[in-house]
């Protein structure tokens, strides 16, 4: 934090509060950012998660070719 000696009482007192303004608002855009970042963990996480588990149930299911994919829509079979 800068003060400056010749200024007077009132202008050194804005200043520190001027500064501690904007060390405050630093760290509200840090918490911010932070809980941005957590987030985005959380999604990341659910993300590989859900990959994981459809990766899973693709193994166990039995591939069709493409015609037969076509047909099943075709007499409206959607499971």
């Amino acid at each position: 934090m800068y003060y400056d000696d010749d200024n007077n009482d009132d202008n050194t007192l804005l200043g520190r509060l001027t500064e501690l303004n904007r060390a405050l608002s630093q760290m509200m855009r840090n918490t911010s950012e932070r809980n941005i970042v957590e987030k985005l963990h959380t999604y990341q996480l659910a993300i590989k998660k859900t990959l994981k588990i459809m990766t899973k149930k693709q193994l166990n299911t039995i591939s069709e070719s493409s015609n037969e994919y076509e047909d099943r829509l075709e007499r409206g079979d959607f499971d």
